[in-house]
């Protein structure tokens, strides 16, 4: 081979490798774990940097195209409820709650409450339309995610009744 074919079969060769690149982290899926490195989301990320992360997902969203716009707008909703669920219980779980008074702040978390709750459910609604784009342990851990902050968001209420009743 001559030198001048082994220059364009490098050249050919770095092209590819470049090309197979940007597909890889010009995905959705890669969009969304460069987010999560951004924001370090993970078991023990503080809600406030897993509602910025939220906000993130959802300017995406906006930009995104049909299929990725949807699993933008679920992840997005999803990860408003996870933060907010998280923010409410650490709120409701510190301090002395049994003199908690009702106060603007109640009020503001009923209120933060129902929106966390409607996001959930708007992220549950967009699950069934993107849940194909996961893997299946990915379908499971979503769903036992999305499961556990129902709950958490359930028991914020509850504790916000018991604190704040009507």
């Amino acid at each position: 081979m001559s030198k001048f074919g082994a220059l364009v079969l490098i050249i050919v060769l770095l092209a590819a490798i470049f090309y197979v690149y940007n597909l890889n982290t010009s995905s959705i899926g890669a969009k969304i774990d460069k987010l999560k490195l951004k924001y370090t989301i993970g078991d023990s990320a503080p809600p406030e940097k897993i509602l910025l992360f939220s906000q993130d997902l959802s300017k995406l969203a906006g930009q995104a195209k049909d299929e990725d716009k949807k699993r933008l707008e679920f992840e997005a909703k999803y990860w408003l409820a996870a933060g907010t669920a998280k923010e409410l219980a650490g709120k409701l779980g510190t301090g002395d709650n049994y003199s908690y008074k009702c106060t603007k702040d109640a009020k503001d978390m009923k209120q933060n409450l129902k929106e966390a709750k409607e996001s959930l459910e708007s992220a549950k609604q967009y699950f069934e339309l993107v849940k194909g784009q996961y893997s299946n342990v990915d379908q499971k851990d979503f769903s036992s995610r999305m499961s556990n902050v129902e709950y958490s968001l359930q028991l914020s209420e509850d504790l916000l009744f018991v604190f704040c009743p009507e």
